[in-house]
């Protein structure tokens, strides 16, 4: 499964890793520094680009890595794919899913209610642009 994101907002925040050394190919990397530049994103099927939310990602532990995305980052509903490369690691990877604010808000936000008795994401029809998928 994907980690859900709310469309066009500030500030969300999401775990990345680990990066392993590309050395033994075991050990955790915690001292790294990883910058917006670093990102390789691809939103929605677009060519990659950098992060646009300028923080850096701060470590966690274990190799893991906690990521700041901004509204441009989550400026289209759909995939994101990222892939990091920093010198002396692998390769990390990561899919993220932006959703519309009315399915993200129904299924998210405290004290959402999320899905109906029929299964489905309870929320108002009206709110969501309409596609027809072929």
């Amino acid at each position: 499964m994907c980690t859900p994101l709310r469309h066009s907002t500030d500030s969300q925040t999401f775990i990345i890793g680990p990066f392993i050394s590309d050395i033994d190919f075991k050990t955790p990397d915690n001292g790294l520094t990883i910058i917006p530049g670093d990102f390789a994103i691809s939103k929605a099927g677009d060519p990659p680009g950098s992060k646009s939310d300028l923080t850096n990602a701060a470590s966690i532990a274990n190799g893991y890595y906690l990521v700041t995305f901004n509204l441009t980052d989550t400026s289209k509903v759909g995939f994101i794919h990222i892939s990091l490369h920093k010198t002396g690691t692998l390769v990390v990877g990561t899919v993220l899913e932006v959703l519309p604010v009315p399915i993200f808000d129904a299924l998210h936000v405290a004290g959402a209610n999320g899905f109906n008795a029929s299964g489905e994401v309870s929320i108002d029809p009206n709110s969501v642009n309409k596609c027809r998928c072929d």
